[in-house]
């Protein structure tokens, strides 16, 4: 995995910045940073398979790999996160309360069920992160949306710039794409009228 540095508030990044000791790398030079680095991965045998996330062919993490595509996975232990295809839930991250808990023959943990609109954002969001992309079929059958019907000029635009392709039914982003993979999802959102 590879991500750009943030810095938080009340870290220790976060504090130097604040005193003006750190500053963020400029967002042009990140993105330069982030196209040479794919392609030096490349050159050394890696593939990408989601924004961050790099392997040698046929190595790519099972469970990292499902929450990217949407599938079913479980988390066990302290903050560990499950999903279920329509819930998400998250073991509780204080490691005393966690161990005392299953002492008790109980759980701690917090569950969110997700609605229809938020489980096709989340498949956008998170599908377009990843080199494979979204399934048009599959947006069509689960949520009974047609993306090329509502969206086809933004599709069109974004491949016309280089942002995007289609190919047998799959929408994925280019190297350039993945610069701005999630302002791109966002942008195909359903939101609340």
């Amino acid at each position: 995995s590879a991500y750009s540095l943030t810095f938080e508030p009340k870290t220790v990044f976060g504090n130097y910045e604040k005193r003006g000791l750190l500053r963020p790398v400029e967002q042009e030079l990140s993105s330069d940073q982030f196209l040479l680095m794919l392609e030096q991965m490349r050159l050394n045998g890696f593939e990408q398979y989601e924004v961050s996330n790099f392997c040698k062919p046929g190595f790519e993490s099972k469970h990292n790999s499902s929450y990217w595509s949407g599938e079913k996975y479980l988390g066990l232990g302290p903050s560990a996160h499950s999903f279920d295809g329509k819930s998400r839930q998250w073991n509780i991250a204080n490691n005393n309360v966690y161990i005392k808990s299953l002492a008790e023959d109980k759980l701690a943990f917090e569950r969110e069920e997700l609605d229809e609109r938020t489980r096709f954002n989340e498949y956008l969001m998170t599908g377009l992160r990843t080199r494979k992309g979204i399934d048009l079929n599959y947006i069509h059958k689960m949520f009974g949306v047609d993306l090329v019907k509502i969206y086809g000029d933004m599709i069109d635009e974004l491949s016309h710039t280089n942002k995007l392709v289609m190919k047998d039914g799959q929408l994925a982003l280019t190297d350039e794409g993945l610069l701005m993979a999630d302002r791109i999802a966002s942008d195909f959102f359903i939101v609340e009228e």
